[in-house]
Protein backbone atom coordinates (compact mmCIF):
# COMPACT_ATOMS: atom_id res chain seq x y z
CA UNK A 1 0.00 0.00 0.00
CA UNK A 2 1.37 3.39 -0.94
CA UNK A 3 0.76 6.18 1.52
CA UNK A 4 1.04 9.86 0.73
CA UNK A 5 2.55 11.97 3.46
CA UNK A 6 4.81 14.90 4.01
CA UNK A 7 8.39 14.00 4.63
CA UNK A 8 10.67 16.57 6.21
CA UNK A 9 14.10 15.71 4.88
CA UNK A 10 16.43 14.24 7.45
CA UNK A 11 17.03 11.07 9.39
CA UNK A 12 18.81 8.64 11.70
CA UNK A 13 22.02 6.70 11.59
CA UNK A 14 22.85 6.48 7.93
CA UNK A 15 23.94 9.55 6.08
CA UNK A 16 25.10 8.20 2.77
CA UNK A 17 27.34 10.05 0.40
CA UNK A 18 28.50 9.51 -3.13
CA UNK A 19 31.68 11.38 -4.04
CA UNK A 20 32.45 9.95 -7.47
CA UNK A 21 30.10 12.30 -9.31
CA UNK A 22 31.19 15.43 -11.16
CA UNK A 23 30.58 18.83 -9.58
CA UNK A 24 26.96 19.96 -9.62
CA UNK A 25 25.81 16.48 -10.54
CA UNK A 26 22.24 15.42 -10.86
CA UNK A 27 21.04 12.19 -9.28
CA UNK A 28 20.92 10.11 -12.47
CA UNK A 29 24.19 8.28 -11.77
CA UNK A 30 23.34 7.46 -8.16
CA UNK A 31 21.41 4.58 -6.63
CA UNK A 32 17.67 5.17 -6.71
CA UNK A 33 15.29 5.21 -3.75
CA UNK A 34 14.47 1.49 -4.08
CA UNK A 35 18.17 0.57 -3.97
CA UNK A 36 18.69 2.81 -0.96
CA UNK A 37 15.72 1.20 0.81
CA UNK A 38 17.17 -2.27 0.13
CA UNK A 39 20.57 -1.21 1.46
CA UNK A 40 19.21 0.36 4.66
CA UNK A 41 17.00 -2.68 5.34
CA UNK A 42 20.03 -4.96 4.88
CA UNK A 43 22.05 -2.84 7.32
CA UNK A 44 19.47 -3.64 10.01
CA UNK A 45 19.79 -7.37 9.30
CA UNK A 46 23.61 -7.35 9.40
CA UNK A 47 25.29 -8.06 12.70
CA UNK A 48 27.11 -4.74 13.01
CA UNK A 49 27.02 -4.18 16.76
CA UNK A 50 24.15 -1.72 16.54
CA UNK A 51 20.83 -1.77 18.33
CA UNK A 52 19.00 -3.24 15.31
CA UNK A 53 16.49 -0.38 15.31
CA UNK A 54 14.85 0.67 12.07
CA UNK A 55 16.45 3.77 10.63
CA UNK A 56 16.31 6.40 7.92
CA UNK A 57 18.90 6.97 5.18
CA UNK A 58 19.51 10.00 2.97
CA UNK A 59 21.57 10.00 -0.21
CA UNK A 60 22.98 13.27 -1.55
CA UNK A 61 24.97 14.08 -4.66
CA UNK A 62 28.22 16.01 -4.28
CA UNK A 63 26.45 19.32 -4.91
CA UNK A 64 24.23 18.67 -1.88
CA UNK A 65 21.10 17.72 -3.81
CA UNK A 66 19.00 15.23 -1.86
CA UNK A 67 18.62 12.33 -4.26
CA UNK A 68 16.82 9.73 -2.17
CA UNK A 69 15.37 9.22 1.30
CA UNK A 70 14.43 5.77 2.57
CA UNK A 71 13.58 3.95 5.78
CA UNK A 72 14.13 0.36 6.82
CA UNK A 73 10.78 -0.38 8.49
CA UNK A 74 7.55 -1.33 6.79
CA UNK A 75 5.96 2.07 7.46
CA UNK A 76 7.43 5.53 8.05
CA UNK A 77 6.35 5.36 11.69
CA UNK A 78 8.44 2.20 12.35
CA UNK A 79 11.54 4.34 13.04
CA UNK A 80 12.00 7.51 15.02
CA UNK A 81 10.46 10.32 12.99
CA UNK A 82 12.92 12.85 14.43
CA UNK A 83 15.80 10.86 13.02
CA UNK A 84 14.89 11.84 9.45
CA UNK A 85 16.55 15.21 10.02
CA UNK A 86 19.65 13.64 11.55
CA UNK A 87 20.17 11.45 8.47
CA UNK A 88 19.96 14.40 6.07
CA UNK A 89 22.31 16.49 8.22
CA UNK A 90 24.84 13.65 8.40
CA UNK A 91 24.72 13.19 4.63
CA UNK A 92 25.18 16.93 4.11
CA UNK A 93 28.07 17.12 6.59
CA UNK A 94 29.88 14.13 5.09
CA UNK A 95 29.45 15.69 1.66
CA UNK A 96 30.64 19.12 2.81
CA UNK A 97 33.87 17.72 4.28
CA UNK A 98 34.79 15.38 1.43
CA UNK A 99 36.88 16.07 -1.65
CA UNK A 100 36.33 14.77 -5.15
CA UNK A 101 38.90 13.59 -7.65
CA UNK A 102 39.96 17.17 -8.48
CA UNK A 103 42.49 17.38 -5.64
CA UNK A 104 46.09 18.16 -6.67
CA UNK A 105 48.31 15.19 -7.56
CA UNK A 106 50.81 16.17 -4.85
CA UNK A 107 48.05 16.09 -2.21
CA UNK A 108 48.08 13.40 0.46
CA UNK A 109 44.77 12.30 -1.10
CA UNK A 110 45.20 12.76 -4.88
CA UNK A 111 42.11 10.66 -5.65
CA UNK A 112 39.84 12.48 -3.22
CA UNK A 113 38.88 11.99 0.40
CA UNK A 114 35.48 10.93 1.72
CA UNK A 115 34.88 11.58 5.42
CA UNK A 116 32.04 10.20 7.45
CA UNK A 117 30.60 12.07 10.40
CA UNK A 118 32.40 9.55 12.65
CA UNK A 119 35.73 10.91 11.32
CA UNK A 120 34.72 14.38 12.51
CA UNK A 121 33.73 13.36 16.06
CA UNK A 122 36.84 14.46 17.95
CA UNK A 123 37.20 17.71 16.00
CA UNK A 124 33.66 18.86 16.87
CA UNK A 125 34.07 18.33 20.63
CA UNK A 126 34.63 21.38 22.88
CA UNK A 127 38.13 22.70 22.18
CA UNK A 128 38.30 20.91 18.81
CA UNK A 129 39.09 22.71 15.58
CA UNK A 130 35.53 22.24 14.29
CA UNK A 131 33.68 22.86 17.56
CA UNK A 132 30.37 24.53 16.75
CA UNK A 133 30.03 22.82 13.36
CA UNK A 134 26.54 21.67 14.30
CA UNK A 135 25.39 25.29 14.08
CA UNK A 136 26.52 25.57 10.45
CA UNK A 137 23.99 23.01 9.22
CA UNK A 138 20.60 24.46 10.18
CA UNK A 139 17.42 22.67 9.21
CA UNK A 140 14.87 24.58 7.17
CA UNK A 141 11.71 23.39 8.90
CA UNK A 142 9.58 24.96 6.17
CA UNK A 143 11.07 22.56 3.59
CA UNK A 144 8.98 19.47 3.07
CA UNK A 145 8.71 16.95 0.29
CA UNK A 146 5.47 15.24 -0.56
CA UNK A 147 6.02 11.88 -2.17
CA UNK A 148 4.67 8.39 -2.31
CA UNK A 149 6.73 5.68 -0.68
Amino acid sequence: MKAKYKLALGSFGLGLLVTACPAFADCSGLPNQASLKTAVAKAIDDSNGGLAFNMWATLVSNDGTVCAVAFSGGAFTDQWLGSRVISAQKANTANAFSLGSGTPAKSAFPHGLALSTANLYSAVQPGGSLYGLQHSNPVDTALKVTRQM
